[in-house]
């Protein structure tokens, strides 16, 4: 391919050629903002998680404290400040950028320290959370007590009730005993809503186990029935010996072997008809085990409870109203001491936690900012011409794909490629070269084909402008002294008019054998130029050309030297390949714009087997950028005009303008300043 050719394709695509570039040097720029131009002074921290860090530091938090700090905003600081992350060292570095060394170091040490106060507050605001929740419970604790001892204190000035060490000792371990009961009533009653879930949920499986069943296993009664005695005893135990003391470790073990071997038995009846594997059964089935060995372990703790408050109960006084309610608020009081004592610890602890996660996480500053005595210098010129050398190959690039992939026809060139054929025309869109266009294709009929006494004009699609090619080819022929016989044989779309023309034989009619062929001549609007209009459409169009067109085109023929014949669009419709064999000659139009591909070769094999003496093809409505010919004689032959001129030269030296500025403003180039410097001169003239 030369040069020119590569030129044309890259003119015909200019569009795709400019977006593309536009696209990718905009991206560049986007995606990489280099720093701007100026003083640098870095600053290193030191931390233990310097990621956590760097995070904080490249917030807009950070950012808008430090703008706040600085008296400016975070729009004026956005890309004067580069946060970066040294593995190696362990460090944070943070770079400020300004047009003065002092201004660099200030705006670099603001920022790290508004940043490490940020991360302290991020920090302390965990630690802190926890211990602000137990001073809460703590406070509230404290009042529950006051309020338990004011009570207590009160009823004891009111009354006048006391309670004998030994009577107290009772009573207090009859009330834990029913404490101790209440909460095992609401553990079972748990357990049991949960029990009945998960019976629920294996009736929607296979092979289910019922309760019965397991209540009919004697193992497991009897291990409930030593559950409910070793219970008591504990109880027992527990009424004058603490949780250390032998026994009570040896009970609750004891108990825990029963609980362990229940649930063996358990799971032994429950999966004894088992049969397949269900994972969902299976798991289910676990849980269920589960649930009635904790349902047995609280009743029988249950039990157990109820047997001591029988005991305790029995071996109690009776005692008056008041003191029983002395006994109450005397127990109210020591457990909401229990409670403060309690959240006490609590509280020392999380202090002593908040205050280590300050001393061993909070970051310090290594190495204040200080600026440099060199400016930096801004790559941006460099970034922008790496992005107009990519934006350039890929917007070439793009252009010639798009130009290789697409089949649409646009100059001769490519319908003689698509085709096959050669080519003996191209018509312009354009007027005034289109009388001249005609005239070169009459010539070249006459040079590659000889004298034609008939000559079939057809296009590869409907659309494609052969009409017009034939009226005007017919003219020329007329112009050039050649007496000649247009035919309008597209009976689908005709072309000539029929105002007029009701008197008149049409080619209809003498297809259906009516008239005569000299009678259905008219005369043109150009001397020597007759013209024959196509008329309603006889029963099969096509075989009727076929056995009467050697007639017609031989009586013609005493009247003119030459006849053309205005055909359909050979692809769809038949009659051009009945007429194609009695013509002197056949030329195929192509419309540019088309896209044809294979048709056009369909086309001209199907002409070729018809038996057609097939010339050559027409490339019809050819634009002129697209054509150097006519591009040749328009800009020689049909100057534009000047006003046209002006206003081109005038939208090209503002396109350039506008592209010189813009580059200027991106590299902070020397004429940007002018321009603005001179712009911002104007502003109070324009105002006025």
């Amino acid at each position: 391919m030369e040069f020119w050719q590569y030129y044309r394709v890259l003119r015909r695509r200019k569009w795709m050629f400019l977006a593309v570039l536009l696209l990718t040097v905009g991206a560049v720029i986007y995606g990489y903002q280099p720093p701007p131009a100026g003083y640098a002074a870095t600053a290193s921290v030191k931390a233990d998680s310097p990621t956590a860090v760097l995070s904080v530091l490249n917030s807009r938090t950070v950012l808008a404290e430090t703008a706040k700090g600085l008296g400016t905003t975070p729009a004026a600081l956005h890309g004067r400040i580069v946060v970066k992350e040294d593995r190696d060292a362990g460090l944070v570095r943070v770079m400020g950028i300004a047009d003065a060394p002092e201004r660099a170091e200030k705006l670099a040490n603001t920022f790290v320290v508004t940043g490490l106060r940020v991360y302290e507050g991020l920090i302390r605001q965990g630690a802190t959370r926890q211990r602000e929740f137990v001073q809460g419970e703590l406070r509230r604790a404290q009042a529950r007590l006051d309020q338990a001892e004011a009570a207590l204190a009160r009823f004891r000035a009111r009354s006048g009730a006391a309670l004998s060490p030994t009577v107290a000792a009772a009573l207090d371990r009859t009330l834990a005993l029913e404490s101790a009961r209440d909460a095992a009533l609401a553990e079972r009653a748990d357990v049991e809503a949960r029990l009945a879930a998960t019976d629920a949920l294996l009736s929607r499986e296979q092979r289910t186990r019922s309760e019965r069943v397991v209540r009919e296993n004697p193992a497991a009664q009897r291990i409930e029935g030593e559950l409910v005695s070793l219970q008591i005893a504990l109880n027992a135990e527990l009424a004058v010996h603490t949780e250390e003391h032998p026994n009570v470790i040896a009970l609750r073990t004891r108990i825990a072997q029963l609980e362990r071997m229940l649930a063996g038995e358990l799971r032994k009846v429950l999966t004894s008809e088992t049969v397949g594997a269900n994972p969902v059964y299976d798991r289910l089935l676990g849980s269920r085990v589960d649930l009635l060995v904790q349902r047995a372990s609280v009743s029988a703790r249950i039990q157990g409870i109820e047997a001591s408050l029988q005991s305790m109960r029995a071996r109690l006084p009776s005692l008056s109203r008041n003191e029983a309610e002395l006994a109450r608020l005397t127990r109210e009081v020591q457990s909401a001491e229990r409670m403060v004592v309690a959240l006490q610890d609590q509280l020392n602890a999380a202090q002593v936690k908040e205050q280590e996660v300050l001393a061993t996480t909070s970051p310090r500053i290594l190495d204040t900012a200080t600026a440099s005595g060199a400016a930096i210098p801004s790559d941006r010129a460099t970034r922008l011409g790496i992005g107009l050398l990519l934006g350039f190959a890929l917007a070439v690039g793009a252009a010639f794909f798009r130009d290789y992939v697409d089949t649409t026809v646009r100059t001769t060139q490519d319908a003689e490629r698509v085709v096959g054929i050669p080519a003996l025309g191209t018509i312009p869109a354009h007027n005034p070269p289109v009388l001249d266009a005609y005239a070169a294709l009459r010539n070249n009929l006459l040079n590659a084909a000889g004298e034609l006494k008939s000559l079939l004009l057809v296009g590869v699609r409907p659309g494609s402008g052969t009409s017009t090619v034939a009226r005007n080819l017919a003219a020329a022929y007329a112009r050039a002294g050649v007496s000649t016989v247009l035919v309008d044989a597209n009976f689908r779309h005709p072309s000539l008019p029929a105002d007029n023309w009701e008197e008149q034989v049409s080619l209809g009619d003498l297809l259906a054998g009516r008239g005569n062929p000299l009678d259905a001549l008219q005369q043109g609007d150009v001397p020597g130029l007759f013209l024959v209009r196509s008329g309603p459409a006889p029963e099969d169009p096509s075989g009727r050309l076929h056995a009467r067109l050697p007639a017609l085109l031989a009586a013609w023929a005493q009247q003119a030297e030459m006849v053309v014949l205005d055909g359909p669009a050979a692809l769809p419709y038949p009659e051009a390949l009945a007429m194609a064999p009695h013509a002197d000659g056949t030329v195929l139009v192509v419309g540019a714009g088309q896209a044809i591909g294979a048709d056009g070769q369909r086309v001209r094999d199907q002409l070729v087997r018809a038996r057609a003496r097939l010339l050559g093809l027409v490339v019809n409505r050819v634009s002129s950028p697209d054509d150097e010919t006519y591009a040749l004689y328009a800009r020689y032959v049909a100057r534009p005009r000047l006003a046209t001129q002006v206003a081109g030269i005038s939208a090209a030296v503002v396109l350039l303008l506008g592209a010189g500025l813009a580059v200027g403003w991106y590299v902070d180039a020397p004429w940007w300043h002018w321009a603005r410097s001179v712009f911002t001169s104007l502003g109070p003239v324009a105002r006025l």
